[in-house]
């Protein structure tokens, strides 16, 4: 029953929903739209395995659009729900995948212009920190990818020294099977060596016997 239970649910869920459910109580993430983003990423992020990285990381680039947009736009502090989806990608595809996922987050939030007031500019002092924040993703995405091939590297040597291990098990099974299999010819050889005694002796016997009474008896007598 609890091997099934994990099998379903992930420790690492609990605390994806808790930090979620922290987000939602966030003061800017008072309006029902940025609830339901925030609601939405929590679900998407805990189904990643089941749903796959590509749809995950298309949805959450979509869901942190909405939640942007509608909790202060450019200046929302929920921008670094971006390093979600670009953190996926570096740790699922290649440096290109992350790359293009880095390039996308950084897409997503600079068109969240579009949730600006009409009469709304960006002002001369926020250029630089939308510069900054747009430059971070794909530093984000670019050390992650790097963590990941490391982390890449280690499990492959683990795994093949994993196979050593197999290799050198398997090589000792039939060692040891050869030893098994030579003790127990060893002994059928002792056995039959002592059999082959054991029966030579009176045969042997038998035969002198059987010459000197050829010898000494006439032919024809019965024994003879």
């Amino acid at each position: 029953m609890p091997s099934t239970w994990r099998r379903y649910v992930r420790p690492q869920d609990f605390v994806w929903l808790l930090f979620f459910s922290a987000l939602a109580g966030y003061g800017p993430a008072r309006s029902q739209s940025a609830i339901a983003s925030l609601v939405a990423l929590g679900v998407v992020q805990v189904l990643e395995p089941r749903i796959g990285a590509r749809l995950s990381v298309v949805l959450k680039l979509a869901l942190c659009f909405v939640l942007i947009g509608y909790s202060g736009s450019l200046s929302s502090s929920f921008y670094l729900v971006l390093f979600l989806p670009v953190i996926t990608g570096a740790t699922n595809f290649g440096l290109l995948g992350t790359a293009v996922t880095s390039l996308a987050a950084c897409a997503v939030y600079l068109s969240c212009v579009v949730f600006l007031e009409p009469n709304q500019f960006i002002e001369q002092n926020q250029v630089p920190e939308l510069y900054l924040r747009t430059l971070f993703l794909p530093v984000v995405g670019y050390l992650t990818y790097q963590l990941a091939q490391v982390n890449q590297a280690e499990k492959r040597k683990a795994q093949e020294a994993v196979e050593e291990l197999a290799r050198a098990n398997r090589s000792l099974q039939e060692a040891q099977a050869e030893v098994r299999r030579a003790e127990r010819l060893a002994a059928l050889g002792q056995l039959t060596a002592g059999l082959a005694h054991e029966l030579r002796n009176p045969l042997g016997t038998m035969k002198t016997s059987a010459e000197m009474l050829s010898r000494q008896v006439a032919q024809e007598n019965a024994v003879a």
